[in-house]
């Protein structure tokens, strides 16, 4: 539990892409995870935001999060590094607006604060 509560924070995304997550502890094992990102076209018709919220178990530094939309799996994991998170989403059988059309959170994030 002691490197659990190292994660716990607000992590802002790296680049132009906008993108922030925050981290709190739920128990020993898991971990909240809620966030906000927005994919910006230049102005026209967007920008398109998306959230995600959800609760996982962390194990090794790596948290996992899979759900379905007809069809259509997403795939989220999440891997902290020290002071920096880094995120991947995985579609299966293709890639669909789980967030939103456009909306991403894959990236690497750099923690600002801790809560």
């Amino acid at each position: 539990m002691l490197y659990l509560a190292s994660l716990i924070g607000t992590y802002k995304r790296l680049g132009e892409e906008y993108g922030i997550i925050t981290i709190d502890l739920v128990s020993d094992t898991e971990i909240h995870i809620k966030g906000s990102a927005h994919w910006d076209n230049g102005g026209i018709k967007g920008p398109n935001v998306g959230e995600l919220e959800f609760n996982t178990i962390i194990n090794s530094y790596t948290a996992i999060f899979e759900d379905s939309l007809d069809e259509n799996t997403i795939t989220i994991e999440l891997i902290f590094d020290n002071n920096k998170l880094t995120i991947s989403e995985m579609y299966s059988p293709c890639k669909f607006g789980y967030f939103g059309m456009n909306v991403s959170f894959a990236g690497e994030y750099l923690k600002t604060n801790a809560v």
